[in-house]
């Protein structure tokens, strides 16, 4: 038994509704992309939603119209055609590509690997703008964090912040995010044996400083401020 249609549509009106129909495809895909590469949610949900359209195609559709009548039918193809226009309306389309193309270029992600021997406990980060909000998650080995951030479409400043290891700030773009690896673009805070004498201790109890530092190259040099290691440069 066939699905019967009530009316058949205009060769123009099936031309704008698959045309609708890819624009709306192209975002879903595009957005998991991003979704992916920005937060590491993978492919999973893309998948899931495949297989469940191939399910309804090839078992579902099949069944209902051995069940169904003649009549049941017709009124399942007009429920599903209001459903289809509302999905495919044209104001509905044009709102998630704006919002879509407003998270895109707003909010981005700063990636965080720890591989190797050099790790560390914890990351935090804050922005520049705000240093005083900071964030910080526990890092495993071998493992990536991942921290959602608010950004521009010209980016934004972050500082990267990691025991045993010299803070640096980075940019995070809105579309690419940004990737940090400890070792490499944190580069490993050197260790040094402070063995103060009976006077420097006196002095450290009445707020004093503790600083040191060593030259690395010709133009810069790890300095050390309380239990932060900076790098500067020397002109």
């Amino acid at each position: 038994m066939a699905l019967l249609h009530p009316m058949a549509p205009a060769p123009g009106e099936v031309r704008v509704t698959l045309v609708k129909a890819a624009a709306l495809l192209a975002f879903i895909v595009a957005a998991d992309v991003w979704a992916t590469h920005q937060f590491g949610l993978g492919l999973t949900q893309l998948v899931a939603v495949g297989g469940a359209v191939a399910v309804v195609s090839s078992a579902v559709l099949p069944f209902l119209k051995a069940i169904l009548s003649a009549a049941e039918q017709r009124s399942a193809v007009r429920w599903l055609r209001d459903a289809g226009r509302i999905v495919l309306w044209t104001p509905l389309l044009a709102f998630l590509y704006v919002a879509g193309g407003i998270a895109a270029v707003t909010v981005s992600s700063v990636t965080v690997t720890g591989e190797g021997s050099d790790r560390a406990d914890s990351v935090s980060i804050a922005y520049l703008d705000r240093p005083s909000h900071m964030r910080s998650q526990l890092l495993y080995p071998d493992s990536t964090i991942r921290f959602p951030a608010v950004t521009t479409p010209l980016g934004r400043r972050v500082r990267v912040v990691a025991p045993g290891f010299i803070a640096a700030s980075f940019t995070v773009c809105p579309l690419t995010g940004l990737t940090v690896s400890l070792g490499s673009d944190l580069p490993v805070a050197p260790s040094i044996l402070f063995r103060p004498e009976a006077q420097g201790l006196l002095a450290l109890r009445n707020k004093g400083r503790f600083r040191a530092w060593t030259l690395v190259t010709r133009r810069a040099a790890f300095v050390r401020q309380g239990a932060e290691w900076q790098m500067v440069r020397i002109e």
